[in-house]
């Protein structure tokens, strides 16, 4: 906008004005008649409209602010610590949670029938029966208790026999669900016996295991390996996130961002530091026997010092 143009109107104006007013008075003076200004007629006051009214909010609370979860300490029950779980820093809740096995909990998501339970064992019985077969052992395993099937201690030569057993000779070249039940190692065979009795119209049953109330569950001792793995990386410098990190109350580990590769990286972290997390958690273990827990990382010390490596 022109605030010159803008002066210069109102100047004008003025002058016209001015001009029509000195000729009025000059037509006044001279007793012309000059026609008047029309008037709106005069009415009588109306009443006055009532007023609108006010219209009344409801009034809000201030939103409450979350009260802080509870932290542990090590008073706390003692079947909330089992697997060796360290409480410092993590909330009560969360170490509630971590007692919970939600496979036998009919309101969870996760929930597994007994049904499902009861078929799983059957096929768990009948791998251990194929696998003793052919001179390995095989621990029939509830994975919602977090039972394991492959015996501890083994050795590498031991491991890859286990494992050729179970899968087939081409294990190495990935698992061909395609190929004959006869290359396929236990899995198949189990496979092929199952379908020969359900054909035969012959019912399987197996027994299922009971929680153990002494045991840790699956989930204590996932969050002991998440602790070990933890104390690696900050012992090193690098931060590690646990999932109530994370999120207040969050229980699990949500889906990894993009280009964080996991849920326990820091998403704040540049290109080269993604690198160097991601270098010293998993390390640069080498393939087949040559490998050793040492070059694995934070990763392979958590698993060896949890027992979970067969290299004991």
């Amino acid at each position: 906008m022109n605030p010159q143009r803008i002066a210069a109107a109102l100047v004008g104006g003025g002058a016209l004005l001015g001009l029509v007013s000195v000729v009025a008075l000059g037509a006044g003076a001279a007793g012309l008649d000059l026609p008047g200004v029309p008037r709106p007629p005069v009415t009588a006051p109306t009443a006055a409209a009532p007023a609108p009214e006010p219209v009344v909010l409801p009034s809000r609370e201030p939103a409450a602010t979350p009260e802080p979860e509870v932290l542990a300490t090590a008073e706390v029950d003692p079947s909330l610590l089992r697997g060796g779980i360290d409480p410092t820093g993590v909330p009560l809740a969360h170490l509630e949670w971590l007692t919970l096995i939600p496979e036998l909990d009919p309101n969870d998501p996760f929930y597994a029938t007994p049904a499902q339970r009861e078929e799983h064992m059957i096929r768990e019985n009948a791998l251990a029966r194929c696998m003793a077969e052919r001179g390995v052992t095989y621990h029939p395993s509830a994975w919602w208790l977090g039972q394991v099937s492959q015996p501890r201690g083994l050795s590498y030569d031991e491991s890859m026999a286990f494992t050729e057993a179970l899968y087939g000779p081409n294990f190495a070249s990935g698992y061909d669900w395609t190929a004959p039940w006869t290359e396929r190692g236990c899995i198949g065979a189990v496979e092929h016996e199952h379908e020969q009795a359900a054909a035969a119209g012959i019912t399987l049953t197996a027994d299922v295991p009971e929680p153990d109330p002494e045991a840790p569950t699956a989930r204590q001792l996932g969050f002991v390996f998440a602790q070990a793995h933890e104390r690696c990386m900050e012992d090193a410098g690098f931060e590690y996130l646990m999932p109530y990190e994370l999120t207040p109350g969050a229980r699990e580990y949500p889906p990894p961002g993009a280009g964080q590769g996991y849920p326990q990286m820091p998403a704040s972290l540049s290109e080269a530091e993604r690198v160097a997390w991601t270098r010293h958690s998993d390390g640069n273990p080498l393939p087949g026997a040559a490998y050793r827990w040492q070059d694995a990382g934070c990763s392979g010390w958590a698993t060896h010092i949890t027992g979970n490596d067969n290299m004991h």
